[in-house]
């Protein structure tokens, strides 16, 4: 099966988090088949031309590794 990876990005002057610190954090709020197995920390996500996160090109970049 695939598992779940977010793909994160901090605000300026906030400090990153302990990845699994972040995961049972989110584990607690969430369903845990929706629970990410791997968290990656970016500077920024890449942007469609009308400005929105390109979903598909986080896939791309960060779909088939694991961390």
């Amino acid at each position: 099966g695939e598992a779940i990876k977010a793909v994160c990005v901090c605000r300026p002057g906030a400090a990153v988090p302990a990845p699994a610190e972040l995961i049972e954090f989110v584990g607690a709020r969430i369903a845990r088949f929706k629970k990410p197995k791997h968290i990656v920390f970016i500077e920024q996500l890449p942007r469609t031309n009308a400005g929105l996160p390109d979903r598909q090109k986080v896939r791309e970049i960060h779909g088939d590794k694991p961390g």
